[in-house]
């Protein structure tokens, strides 16, 4: 199957030293915090950045984590659960994401 890099640019209020990004596909841990993918902080960007190979076309879902575990999951404001991320993986596609709250932080 046919890939295509996609960029994952993060913002987060939070002071972390990385997010994880967990999500749908292989590349991404299939569902499973323990093989979530590390993003680390930009300090040029002040992002988390990513690049990642995906299958092209493939419907991408995800979600952001503090940590590699669902205790530390992104929530709303008022502690609610959020929708995953989805998107389409596409060449030169930039997938931009912001975060704010997560569950136990």
């Amino acid at each position: 199957m046919a890939k295509c890099k996609v960029e994952f640019v993060i913002t987060s209020n939070k002071n972390l030293e990385a997010v994880y990004l967990v999500g749908n596909l292989k590349e991404l841990g299939q569902w499973n915090p323990a093989k979530a993918v590390k993003v680390a902080y930009n300090e040029a960007a002040k992002a988390y950045k990513l690049s990642k190979m995906l299958p092209v076309n493939e419907v991408v879902e995800y979600k952001i984590l503090a940590n590699p575990t669902w205790d530390n999951v992104e929530v709303g404001m008022w502690k609610e659960e959020l929708e995953n991320h989805i998107f389409e993986a596409k060449k030169g596609h930039t997938e931009n994401a912001a975060v704010g709250f997560f569950k136990n932080i």
